[in-house]
């Protein structure tokens, strides 16, 4: 800002011309007003001033008009008082009524070093900002206040005129200590702020009458200009819904790690290049790994070498979009060096913005795998007895039809399986004379069976 007197005096001694081109080529608003009459007539406004302050169609401009005129009522009752004590230059901020709207802004206050009894005063400020900014300030989406020392407020956007509409009257001039949330705020926060000591708190709660509880984010920092600070800047916006959406998320997420802790199933995201982005808590109870141990650890780390080759390469084919889901058992090495067969489901979601990976759901068939090797290895132990034996042995599952047969079967009575699966044993009939035909036929082989020693075993219900 243009704080030096040598423009003026230069002014008050030149011809017009000089002093319209010394102070003409300044951006900032300049003022002079003569204090020694009470209604402060204005002697001389640079065009700055007169475009900011003077519409175009007042014939009359700044010229000996009372500096009240151009002053909201606050700021020319703060001038009054000031210039009593003038004594050093100070910045305060003014609302003036320029010719597009009031605005707040920070104006330095000079008394210039003048011939004896003249008592003239300097204010310099920046001229109002542009029509679209101003709208652009007023569209912001938050609160945005200006403070002077005394906490009143001085500028209000669009979005703090509206939040201040519990307030009666116009909001400037109001103490902000009358205002949402300024008003639950310490008295600390402003003493230190004006110590240019900046605060922030994305939490402030503020109850309301009605029981219900709203949240704030505010921002106080110190406005300073040349001479030091000269008032507040606060920031503020309502983040209840956000709030509450996020301690919903949070319950949710809280809720889904709970369940998942204490399932065996295993749910894993993973990246293209195999890296896992996130483990369930099902890890534990299947593999003995907690969900940090293996994050961040490549999806085939602990598979067994003879299954890995296969199972990298029908991953890959997923990634690359040839297919768009697979299933696959394996085996995966337990936190205790022993290998626990796993049946994994993998389907892409690296499309899904929310997800980005692939998704595997996993869950333990050791048991079921033990159960198919115990039944196979009894098969094998009835095929090698079986065969060993002179005579008929047969084993028939009921519950499955399945019929195990020893050689003898067919060299004794000529009988294959399908002759055996008769609907008596199967549990199902069928219908009309073929089965009456077929029984008389079934008893006669068995009651041969019987003659020729042979030993049946019937398994299942």
């Amino acid at each position: 800002m243009a704080t030096s007197p040598d423009y003026v005096r230069l002014a008050t001694s030149s011809t017009r011309a000089l002093s319209d081109t010394a102070l003409d080529s300044l951006r900032d608003a300049v003022v002079v007003v003569d204090a020694r009459h009470k209604h402060l007539p204005v002697v001389l406004a640079n065009t700055a001033a007169r475009r900011c302050l003077s519409p175009p169609t007042d014939a009359v401009g700044l010229m000996e008009t009372s500096l009240q005129r151009w002053l909201g009522s606050a700021s020319a009752s703060m001038i009054e008082t000031l210039l009593t004590v003038l004594l050093d230059p100070v910045s305060c901020v003014l609302q003036w009524r320029c010719a597009a709207g009031e605005i707040s802004v920070v104006t330095d206050i000079k008394l210039l070093a003048t011939v004896p009894g003249q008592h003239l005063v300097m204010l310099t400020f920046a001229p109002a900002p542009e029509p679209d900014l101003m709208v652009a300030i007023d569209n912001l989406p938050f609160d945005l206040l200006i403070l002077d020392n005394d906490l009143r407020v001085t500028y209000a956007n669009a979005g703090a005129a509206r939040s201040g509409r519990s307030v009666a009257g116009r909001l400037l001039g109001v103490s902000a200590l009358r205002l949402t949330p300024i008003s639950k705020l310490h008295p600390d926060v402003f003493a230190r702020a004006l110590q240019g000591i900046q605060f922030h708190d994305d939490a402030v709660e503020i109850a309301s009458s009605a029981g219900m509880t709203r949240w704030f984010e505010v921002d106080v920092q110190a406005l300073k200009s040349a001479s030091g600070v000269v008032g507040l800047v606060v920031l503020s916006i309502e983040v209840t819904e956000r709030r509450l959406r996020r301690h919903a998320q949070s319950s949710s997420d809280r809720r889904l790690l709970a369940l998942t802790e204490h399932a065996r199933d295993i749910i894993t995201v993973a990246a293209p290049d195999g890296t896992l982005q996130y483990v369930s808590g099902g890890v534990r109870n299947s593999l003995g790994y907690t969900s940090e141990e293996r994050e961040s650890n490549d999806l085939f780390e602990h598979v067994h070498p003879d299954d890995r080759e296969a199972l990298c390469a029908k991953y890959q084919q997923l990634v690359d979009g040839k297919i768009k889901t697979y299933s696959r058992e394996f085996r995966v090495r337990h936190k205790d060096g022993s290998y626990r067969w796993l049946e994994s489901s993998y389907t892409s979601a690296l499309d899904n913005p929310l997800i980005g990976g692939v998704v595997v759901n996993s869950r333990d068939i050791t048991e079921r795998k033990l159960a198919e090797g115990r039944l196979a290895q009894r098969e094998e132990v009835f095929r090698l007895a079986a065969d060993a034996v002179d005579g008929v042995i047969y084993e028939w599952d009921v519950a499955s039809g399945r019929v195990l047969r020893s050689r003898g079967v067919l060299e004794v009575l000529g009988l294959e399986p399908e002759d055996l699966a008769s609907a008596r044993f199967r549990g199902t009939q069928k219908s009309g004379q073929r089965r009456v035909a077929q029984r008389p036929r079934l008893d006669q082989h068995l009651s041969h069976s019987r003659r020729a020693g042979a030993l049946p075993i019937h398994t299942g219900a």
